[in-house]
């Protein structure tokens, strides 16, 4: 009786040996498929994350060419509105001094009609006094050089007005036509700046975007090797339950065989009969 509880004692303590271990191994491979799960999940989580940072990327990097060309399109249409008004203004201060020499023109004939008719009418006066037999000295000739001096002071106000009026017309005319390269300068210099700044814009977009997809790559590498890390640990927690698996199988027979020697060995000595028995039982 005693010999069999003391079997019972050992091979219930192999049993527990080995089911300890087969938990342990159970356990050590359920963490392996847990982490080998979370490491994918991880995977995928940081895959998709890195793809709509690539996209966000690739959207604002449109987005900025698209302003791009707006402000040249903006600029190209202030540049041709301003060429517009410089032109008009070039042509209203060519306007200007047509009009100032046709005037100046005009003047000139009125003066020159107005002399015409001053002297015909200095003529006939002069053709009454010698016919009323008066001689041109005293009174009558006073009046004569009076009128004639008065005659010319108005020829010579007429002459001087219109010099006044012909150059005020063209120094107008040379405001409009300044006013017209400072606006043709204007659009030049705003032209050229709205394409600086278009062009620096695109220098952005393209330093955003290999921003972006060094940004992606870093974010592909980091996620392949956190891939790779999580992988390698599950493999070492599926390998470590293998073995716990195999030390419990292995305690298992050890035990048993420990057991099954020490009760025979018990049992021999006990009976006296023949010689002790071998260490390792047939079959195992």
């Amino acid at each position: 009786m005693g010999l069999e509880i003391s079997a019972i004692i050992g091979y219930t303590a192999a049993v527990a040996s080995a089911v300890g271990g087969g938990i342990s191994a159970y356990s050590s491979y359920q963490q392996g498929k847990a982490t080998e799960s979370a490491t994918r999940y991880n995977y995928m989580l940081q895959m998709q994350q890195a793809e709509a940072a690539r996209r966000q990327a690739r959207y604002q990097q449109q987005a900025m060419n698209v302003q791009s060309r707006l402000m040249r399109d903006e600029a190209a249409v202030n540049f041709g509105l301003a060429m517009s008004e410089a032109q008009a203004r070039f042509a209203n201060a060519q306007m200007t001094r047509q009009q100032a020499e046709a005037q100046a023109s005009n003047d000139r004939e009125n003066v020159r009609k107005e002399r015409l008719a001053m002297e015909r009418v200095s003529a006939i006066q002069r053709a009454r006094v010698a016919g009323s037999g008066v001689v041109e000295s005293g009174s009558p000739l006073e009046a004569l050089a009076e009128s004639a001096g008065q005659m010319m002071m108005a020829l010579n106000e007429m002459h001087y007005q219109s010099n006044i009026n012909r150059t005020v017309s063209m120094r107008e005319a040379d405001l409009e036509e300044f006013g017209g390269k400072l606006q043709q300068a204007g659009a030049n210099a705003n032209l050229a700046i709205a394409n600086a700044g278009a062009g620096l814009n695109d220098y952005a977009a393209q330093a955003e975007r290999m921003k972006a997809a060094s940004a992606y790559k870093a974010a592909v590498f980091s996620a392949d090797i956190n891939r790779r890390a999580g992988m390698d640990a599950a493999k070492g927690l599926r390998t470590q339950a293998i073995g716990q698996g195999i030390g419990a199988l292995s305690s298992l027979l050890s035990g048993v065989s420990t057991t099954y020697y020490n009760q025979a060995k018990n049992y021999s000595s006990l009976s006296g009969y023949g010689k002790p028995i071998s260490a390792t039982p047939a079959g195992i």
